[in-house]
């Protein structure tokens, strides 16, 4: 019989007669001890890994989301820009027809022999450019409103990046703090196991 199964069964057969005999087998209470305060270690800077891991997640996030409002804002802008520019040429263009409109009914009214600058014929031409008038700032009305419209939805969008980008600075500094507390929380159950391993002599410390 090897040497280390006698030594065994020895320790057994003296266990039996004595129950209180130690058994050389198990941990100590100093190695419980030690081993309870580096598993608390670990668990703490686990816990406060995840934690800024967490925050760090949350804040990228919600910076890409502002980074996707701060773009729609552009976009709304370049629209609005567009709009206005679209309703200046729409509206010079309307001028232009009525004018045109004018000169063709002078040219009408001359080749029919009547007076070109006779009360009625004033008045119809008065009549043109007035309509015409009337649909050239209605021109620039509409595209108004519409550039408008645009640049409300740019502020609604650049509202929405600055909440977002607030969103992601207190989801870092709460990842921070969570991680802060873990540590702390960790250092102080790790300094009450040492204080009762201290008071036990690092030998009765249960974990």
């Amino acid at each position: 019989m090897a040497k280390p199964l006698r030594r065994r069964l020895n320790l057994e057969a003296r266990t039996a007669l004595n129950p209180w005999t130690p058994d050389p087998w198990e941990p100590s209470s100093t190695c419980r001890g030690w081993a309870s305060i580096a598993m608390t270690v670990v668990s703490s800077l686990v816990s406060a890994a995840g934690a800024q891991q967490k925050g760090e997640a949350e804040k990228n996030a919600a910076m890409y989301q502002a980074a996707v409002a701060r773009n729609n804002a552009i976009v709304a802008e370049q629209n609005a820009v567009y709009a206005t520019q679209k309703g200046a040429a729409a509206e010079e263009n309307k001028r232009e027809r009525t004018a045109q409109m004018i000169g063709s009914h002078r040219a009408k009214m001359g080749a029919s022999g009547l007076a070109v600058e006779s009360e009625s014929g004033l008045r119809l031409y008065s009549d043109i450019a007035t309509l015409g008038e009337v649909d050239a700032l209605t021109i620039r009305n509409n595209a108004a409103r519409e550039a408008y419209g645009w640049r409300s939805q740019g502020v609604n969008y650049e509202a929405e990046a600055r909440l977002d980008e607030q969103r992601g600075r207190y989801a870092e500094e709460a990842g921070d703090l969570a991680a802060f507390s873990s540590i702390i929380g960790g250092a102080s159950s790790v300094a009450t196991k040492w204080q009762g391993m201290q008071q036990t002599g690092m030998g009765s410390f249960s974990s």
